[in-house]
């Protein structure tokens, strides 16, 4: 059984991060989150919850990277979401010790940090991340928090369950966005992307690095899939070419083309 699982791995594994990634990255020295941790389910679920003064009935619920809800900015920006009108809610869907690498360029150490990824993300299947959203995380937006109205953004391994949860067309859930979207990791668990994607009926924005792989951008299977959807004319992939996979919430904001691009795509 170990040893199909290595293959499946060996065969299907794209690049959750593709070499060139900006790779993990602290939280902001110096910058202290202004929302709170709510647990659920007795303790096993946990969420970060930032909150705007007044709610509105709106949220934004963020699904995080490969490198787990404190990767970078990632808390940051769901306090941004907040002082703009949103209640954000950003729970923890995988569990540490989180892969800290991204791929190297080539040769055997490459092969060895696909295979320790993806065996890391098949330990994660839909039906365990997608119990925890459908069962804990939205019915605490609906019913703790009077949401009536959920948009999705997620970064690099996110865009895994974002997918998931557009395809399956809750009523509440009215739009996506994926930054650097890791649309490959389908393949990990042997799934169709396609087929979910077409199942789409909200207005759906993938913005893609340079390095990204093709199935994020305009033009890529993301792209014909969605075009078949009633929601296309309202759909936006858009690929930023000097950027690197990972620039959104984990780029150095210090470099100027890094700081244009993310100002452009948030």
């Amino acid at each position: 059984r170990v040893r199909n699982e290595l293959l499946v791995i060996k065969k299907t594994m794209g690049e959750c991060c593709p070499p060139g990634s900006h790779g993990p990255v602290e939280p902001q020295a110096g910058y202290i989150p202004k929302g709170r941790i709510e647990t659920l389910d007795d303790g096993k679920v946990e969420l970060y919850v930032s909150e705007p003064g007044e709610r509105t009935g709106k949220a934004i619920l963020v699904l995080h990277d490969i490198f787990g809800p404190d990767s970078g900015r990632t808390k940051q920006i769901c306090d941004i979401y907040a002082e703009n009108g949103f209640v954000t809610v950003l729970p923890t869907l995988l569990k540490g010790p989180y892969p800290m690498f991204v791929l190297p360029e080539n040769g055997g150490e490459k092969v060895i940090s696909k295979l320790r990824a993806g065996w890391y993300l098949r330990g994660f299947k839909w039906k365990a991340v997608g119990s925890v959203l459908n069962d804990h995380v939205l019915p605490f937006l609906k019913n703790n928090l009077n949401i009536n109205s959920i948009g999705l953004v997620s970064f690099c391994w996110g865009a895994w369950p974002m997918v998931h949860l557009m395809s399956e067309r809750h009523e509440i859930i009215k739009c996506g966005v994926g930054f650097h979207p890791s649309l490959l990791v389908f393949t990990v668990h042997m799934e169709n992307a396609k087929a979910h994607l077409r199942k789409i009926e909200v207005p759906t924005m993938l913005f893609s690095a340079g390095n990204d792989p093709a199935d994020g951008k305009p033009g890529g299977f993301a792209d014909k899939a969605l075009s078949r959807t009633n929601k296309y004319s309202e759909c936006l992939l858009k690929e930023y070419k000097q950027m690197q996979h990972g620039w959104v919430n984990r780029g150095d904001l210090s470099d100027e083309n890094v700081s244009r691009d993310y100002e452009d795509a948030f």
